[in-house]
């Protein structure tokens, strides 16, 4: 019986005689698979009729690792799995979700995921708790890879606008919209 070219168990029995099966054997996980033990192949015969080596089959199945999109209370967001060298997909996040004070005519945009731990500390490539303004960054087209991981979200204060529609003098013939800085006239 042989696993993986390592022979698992070798037995002489004499013509007739029941052949004792060895416990199935194990494979270990990679990256990309997780396998489970299949069968022996070719199938076993219960009684010895010749000479037989059985190799173990097994199902592979994909390994899912799990991206974590926190909101800016650190809080998740969502969570998403992906297989091992998967394109991953940016979470949507269109305003904060936190506590935010903004300076009169002031609003806060989505900028940009960062990297992050499971306690929304921002990280460099390395998994080295650093400055927001060092983490990593969530690439476009970013991949999977082997493990879990974090992105928090960072928004950035932009002057805030209001929108002032013109109208001819009988009120109803609109002329065009003009983008103003909010509190100016």
């Amino acid at each position: 019986f042989v696993n993986e070219d390592e022979t698992v168990s070798e037995e002489t029995y004499h013509y007739g005689e029941e052949i004792d099966i060895p416990a199935d054997p194990t494979k270990a996980a990679d990256v990309e698979y997780i396998y489970d033990f299949k069968a022996w192949s070719p199938d076993i015969s219960k009684v010895c009729h010749d000479d037989a080596t059985y190799e173990a089959t097994y199902r592979r199945t994909n390994q899912y690792y799990t991206v974590t999109w926190f909101n800016d209370n650190k809080v998740v967001h969502s969570e998403s799995n992906y297989k091992y060298n998967a394109k991953i997909q940016q979470a949507v996040i269109n305003e904060p979700d936190g506590y935010r004070d903004p300076a009169v005519g002031k609003e806060w945009a989505f900028k940009e995921w960062i990297q992050c731990n499971a306690s929304g500390q921002p990280i460099n490539a390395e998994g080295i708790v650093v400055a927001e303004v060092n983490a990593a960054r969530f690439v476009r087209g970013q991949k999977m890879g082997s493990e879990h991981l974090y992105f928090y979200p960072v928004f950035e204060e932009v002057a805030k606008t209001v929108t002032v529609k013109f109208y001819k003098e009988d009120g109803t013939t609109w002329i065009g919209d003009a983008k103003v800085p909010y509190g100016e006239n």
